[in-house]
């Protein structure tokens, strides 16, 4: 169906495309015949015992990578949507490390804790206490928030967006304030 979708849009509209399946690369042919488009994957790391538990039927992490590699090399603009970055469970640094060289810039949110469910937080809270209580305590929250935002800064990308959730929405352009560095 998108690619149906895909085949009968103006080529004119600008497209933004976020996924977790590395299928989307099935139609790189489509994607070039916009004038204006990019496509995001969905990074998080999530391996083993972590995967089964929070994304069991979606594709692993190294296929991801693989397809943001794939359509970058096709001149498709790409992005990483990292996220839920969840402390001592996402390394965000090793994150950017790997996908850095093929993605144009990023996009990192924060694991929302409170609009997670209660089977996710259940999870979290019996196989992963130690994550789920920093994510609970503001004050635990904020240092952990500052660490990711300096976590960014060092890495030297560009960032579009640092999305919080705690204690209440939040969006920082990191990409203005590393111009201003």
């Amino acid at each position: 169906m998108t690619k149906k979708v895909l085949e009968n849009m103006d080529k004119c509209t600008e497209l933004s495309v976020l996924t977790k399946s590395n299928l989307v690369t099935r139609d790189i042919d489509i994607f070039k015949e916009f004038e204006k488009i990019e496509v995001g994957l969905t990074l998080n790391g999530f391996e083993g015992e972590t995967k089964n538990l929070f994304e069991p039927l979606s594709p692993g992490h190294k296929a991801r990578l693989s397809a943001l590699e794939s359509l970058s090399k096709n001149g498709i603009k790409t992005y990483g949507f990292i996220s839920p970055v969840i402390p001592k469970l996402v390394n965000l640094e090793s994150l950017i490390s790997e996908s850095k060289n093929f993605v144009n810039y990023y996009i990192v949110e924060l694991m929302n804790l409170t609009a997670s469910g209660s089977e996710f937080k259940r999870v979290l809270r019996e196989k992963y206490p130690e994550s789920y209580e920093l994510l609970r305590s503001r004050e635990k929250f904020e240092k952990f928030a500052n660490e990711v935002k300096e976590i960014l800064i060092k890495s030297n990308v560009e960032v579009m967006q640092l999305v919080t959730h705690y204690p209440s929405l939040g969006v920082i352009n990191l990409s203005a304030q590393m111009d201003k560095i």
